[in-house]
């Protein structure tokens, strides 16, 4: 198990890095964060908050940064939905670095073991698309399994109430709007798995085929993110000129916490796809007529 472990680690990491970063979501959706940085930075605060705050405080309860902090915690809204969409916000912007984690190691493997490996191999190609669908994996699973535990424990700590401002449209034209309001947490059951199991191995995918085309470390590590922002960028630009093609063009839109209204659900599955088609297309067209 030990070994499993060490040979694994940076998942383990990524796994670890995810939680961080949809519990830092989540505490700055209660607006914790910032009353931390208040009580830390901010003199008086404590005494301030203590004495303003609209939250019932007990008789006799000190005024130290501790009960601060339990007293915020206890009266904060827990609506469910707002704490998984605003938990997860961020990954609209970083799922390209969670890729480039995958590329790396496959440029590390690609250019040092492989060549003692590969000759045990009797089908290049075989071998390739499978090096590079187990990291795909690897990386997919790791956040994804962040994200079921991120769900799980919002289930026990929410209240269950909703959030008007943490509405989805994303997958409710094939579901249904009855389905997002009586099975919740299984709607964001399937969700997550699109956005942090597909979305992930795809991009993952995409930067290790990179490594087949590019010797240098730094263009690997740009492929997937100059392709995610750039397509970002222009869905961004002819969102501002209404056009209607621009939310499927943008990657980060099926992993965005905001409302997009009249989704094709279906259309912008298929063009997220498009990365994974382009790296079949570009591993056989790689590895066409190698001989080991």
């Amino acid at each position: 198990m030990k070994l499993v472990i060490k040979e694994n680690k940076k998942y383990v990491y990524v796994f670890l890095i995810c939680i961080i970063i949809m519990t830092y979501g989540a505490l700055s959706d209660i607006n914790l964060t910032q009353i931390v940085k208040k009580a830390l930075f901010e003199p008086g605060y404590i005494e301030y908050y203590f004495a303003n705050t609209d939250a019932p405080v007990p008789p006799g309860t000190a005024h130290t940064f501790i009960n601060l902090i339990i007293n915020s915690i206890k009266h904060a809204p827990l609506a469910f939905d707002s704490l998984i969409v605003f938990g997860t916000r961020l990954f609209q912007l970083i799922l390209p670095l969670f890729a480039v984690i995958s590329g790396i190691e496959f440029h590390k493997y690609f250019n040092n073991i492989y060549k003692f490996k590969i000759n045990v191999e009797q089908n290049y190609r075989k071998f390739i698309l499978k090096k590079i669908t187990i990291n795909a994996a690897k990386i997919a699973f790791s956040m994804f399994m962040a994200y079921c535990l991120y769900l799980l424990i919002i289930y026990f700590i929410s209240d269950f109430s909703f959030n008007s401002k943490a509405t989805r449209d994303f997958l409710l034209d094939i579901i249904g709007t009855e389905f997002y309001v009586e099975h919740m947490v299984l709607y964001y059951f399937f969700e997550g798995m699109i956005r942090f199991l597909f979305m992930p191995f795809i991009y993952s995918c995409l930067t290790q085929v990179s490594v087949l085309y590019f010797q240098n470390i730094k263009q690997v590590i740009a492929t997937p993110i100059v392709y995610y922002y750039l397509l970002a960028t222009i869905g961004y630009g002819l969102n501002m000129l209404d056009h209607p093609i621009s939310i499927y063009i943008n990657p980060s839109v099926i992993m965005a916490s905001g409302t997009y209204a009249n989704i094709n659900s279906i259309l912008l599955i298929l063009f997220n796809l498009l990365p994974l088609i382009f790296s079949i297309i570009l591993i056989y067209w790689r590895t066409k007529n190698v001989e080991i």
